[in-house]
């Protein structure tokens, strides 16, 4: 029994419309937003991040890149930065951003949902 996309009531092929601000991030991009997700607002501190991605990529994440992908964020409207103080500043994800990534985590649950089933295109 094949399951469909829960939203869209479609095979799961392609994720539906709302997640379509997620699915050209890279998977940095996609857990970087994740992370930020999931930490309180008061303490998601582009250290904090930095050190959560360190923990996820099981290595040292450079600055650069951390900063260089918040910024990208930022630019896309995916996260909000506010200041701390003069050097620090904190990040959430924007309504934009949390619903893209509920739309591309219901899209991937559902993918899941078929494996070890026959993709509709290769079905006769």
């Amino acid at each position: 029994m094949r399951r469909n996309n829960r939203q869209t009531n479609e095979p799961c092929v392609v994720p539906p419309d709302a997640a379509a601000v997620i699915t050209p991030l890279t998977g940095f991009q996609r857990d970087t937003l994740c992370i930020v997700a999931a930490l309180d607002e008061t303490a998601s501190t582009g250290v904090a991040i930095s050190e959560a991605l360190d923990e996820l990529y099981e290595g040292e994440v450079t600055n650069g890149r951390v900063y260089q992908n918040l910024r990208t964020l930022v630019d896309a409207n995916l996260l909000a930065k506010r200041p701390i103080d003069g050097r620090t500043n904190a990040y959430a994800v924007t309504e934009t951003s949390s619903d893209g990534l509920r739309a591309y985590a219901a899209w991937t649950d559902a993918c899941v949902d078929t494996v070890g089933e026959p993709h509709p295109f290769f079905v006769v």
